[in-house]
């Protein structure tokens, strides 16, 4: 995978990684140059592509957890659970897969405004059909397509046609990003630009470097 690749040339540039250190103010740091690759976070900005009255998200979700905090193992979850995914992509396949096989979680549902889950973005990279068959055989998930939930109450989900599902013990929102901040006018890199792909990422890194030293 890519990320090893990277892994080992870090190791073999002797690059100097400190982790679980966190940086406060520019001073805290002995260096010529910064670059600031500050990420982004979980957000409802997926939620505006189909419904951008929603300003504040999707009513009754603001104190969900998101299907990115389950992942980096932030939260526990318990029982039935329904991911509200509008990201589609590998967030949200990445999501209901671990959850299938967490033995803490007896039913995984989500929910989707595409056709099949993930269409969009896996038929681009030919991985959609072995996705869908891999979600098919698994009988702890069950996926709700061309579904919106226009509002969610005591673990419960009403839908943009009324209808109700529910009561799940958790709900996870799988809604997009928004990019975190870094100080003005310094030199920076990847999500905290624009939420996009490790691709993205790479080349934003490569161009600063190749304009920059």
């Amino acid at each position: 995978p890519a990320l090893d690749w990277w892994n080992r040339e870090l190791e073999r540039l002797r690059v100097n990684i400190q982790l679980n250190k966190k940086i406060n103010c520019q001073e805290d740091i002995d260096a010529d140059e910064i670059i600031w690759a500050t990420g982004a976070s979980p957000s409802q900005t997926s939620v505006w592509r189909l419904r951008p009255y929603l300003f504040n998200g999707i009513p009754g979700t603001l104190n969900l957890p998101s299907g990115r905090e389950y992942l980096d193992g932030k939260i526990n979850v318990l029982g039935s659970v329904l991911v509200i995914d509008e990201e589609g992509g590998w967030p949200a396949v990445s999501t209901v897969e671990s959850l299938a096989i967490d033995s803490k979680v007896s039913k995984v549902s989500v929910t989707t405004p595409e056709k099949l889950l993930s269409e969009m973005e896996l038929n681009r990279t030919w991985e959609l059909k072995t996705v869908l068959n891999r979600i098919k055989k698994n009988n702890k998930i069950n996926v709700y397509t061309e579904t919106l939930v226009s509002e969610v109450k005591n673990g419960t989900v009403i839908l943009e046609n009324k209808e109700t599902l529910g009561k799940f013990d958790i709900i996870l929102m799988n809604t997009g990003t928004k990019a975190n901040v870094y100080p003005e006018g310094s030199k920076a890199i990847g999500d905290c630009i624009a939420p996009r792909g490790i691709w993205a990422s790479t080349n934003d890194a490569a161009r600063l470097v190749s304009k920059s030293f």
